[in-house]
């Protein structure tokens, strides 16, 4: 039981219904209470102190009762301060207020997890059957367009079918999202199945939301997919990121073996089955082999740019972002121009290299 540290929140209504509480201290200053109150079905520990005046009295409770208590107290103010007065565009009515409230407590009090001090943008959160939390943000602005009502952080299109002529509650929306995420579950435990056990180089933080990523192959490869999040199991796009001898033999196997890719295995499963590899891991190796760095500014990003350019010779196949090899090549003496490519040598080894001049910066 926690002390409830909410000066808005007074304690009128929950004295009112302390019927399972007794005094445990009494004074002619303050009497303290202590007890439970029953909400839903469940009683709540409560402690009540200086409680000869209700308005002024502290509370010490549930966790559970005390998030209610804060949003209760929230919305109750609101309306008050709405009540007697002529609502503006920006204003919800006191009647529309009321109404949320109670949908609020409709959908659960867990589920939602904050509410804008203009009672207009509330965030809602629900779990998957694994435990991610995924969040729901609600613009309630009467200005705003029924399809610009809700926001969400999936994979696929969250198509709500709003219709704007119809009046849609909460836990209809509620309803609609949960489906998404539940078509978004095959998805998430295949991408998390990958992050877990292959050395994942972009996005280094993935959020629910992204589609993509970049699995290192070896010191000097790495492969790019892109996975439709409607249809997981399918093939992803793949494109290779290396020297060409170390990628081309991988290029070549996917080619060859694309015909067993088994939609009833993970995307993890299929690739290591069709490369005819197991890619590396957290398990087995470090990170730092596989960063790839560009060997010129020593940095992997370059703003949005990552190291797209490789020197082919077999002992070198130093990586190089596009601009620097670029700026590089364009500054020494001894190379030369034709059509739209630079040639002149590795940084490194100092074998032939070449860039496009047309490339965008």
């Amino acid at each position: 039981m926690k002390r409830c540290e909410m000066p808005d929140v007074r304690a009128e209504g929950v004295m009112d219904n302390l019927e399972l509480a007794v005094p445990v201290f009494k004074a002619l200053s303050h009497t303290v209470y202590d007890g439970f109150i029953t909400t839903e079905g469940t009683d709540l520990r409560v402690r009540v102190s200086n409680s000869m005046s209700k308005s002024e009295a502290k509370l010490e409770c549930d966790w559970k009762l005390r998030r209610f208590l804060m949003l209760h107290s929230q919305a109750l103010q609101k309306i008050s301060n709405i009540q007697g007065n002529s609502p503006t565009p920006n204003m919800l009515t006191s009647r529309l207020a009321s109404h949320v409230l109670a949908e609020m407590k409709e959908i659960g009090w867990d589920k939602v997890d904050s509410v804008d001090e203009t009672f207009q943008q509330l965030t809602l959160t629900l779990c998957d059957t694994a435990g991610r939390k995924h969040v729901l943000l609600l613009n309630l602005s009467p200005q705003k367009e029924a399809s610009e009502m809700c926001t969400v952080h999936l994979p696929i299109p969250a198509d709500f079918n709003i219709n704007q002529d119809e009046q849609v509650s909460l836990q209809d929306l509620m309803n609609q999202f949960r489906v998404m995420v539940n078509k978004c579950e095959d998805f998430w435990e295949m991408m998390y199945e990958i992050d877990q056990n292959t050395w994942v180089l972009e996005p280094e933080k993935p959020g629910p939301s992204v589609c993509h990523r970049r699995l290192a192959l070896g010191p000097r490869a790495s492969l790019h997919i892109k996975v439709d999040a409607a249809q997981p199991r399918l093939l992803p796009q793949c494109s290779f990121l290396g020297a060409d001898q170390d990628v081309a033999p991988l290029r070549e196997r996917l080619n060859k073996h694309v015909h067993q890719w088994n939609v009833h295995c993970s995307i993890l499963e299929n690739l290591q089955t069709v490369l005819e590899t197991t890619l590396p891991s957290p398990k087995t190796s470090s990170r730092e082999k596989f960063t790839l760095e560009c060997g010129i500014c020593y940095s992997y990003r370059l703003g949005e740019a990552i190291p797209d350019n490789v020197c082919g010779d077999q002992c070198c196949g130093q990586t190089f972002h596009h601009q620097c090899l670029y700026e590089w090549l364009r500054g020494l003496p001894s190379s030369r121009q034709s059509f739209n490519r630079i040639y002149g040598e590795c940084p490194f080894c100092s074998k032939p290299i070449t860039v496009k001049i047309d490339a965008p910066f």
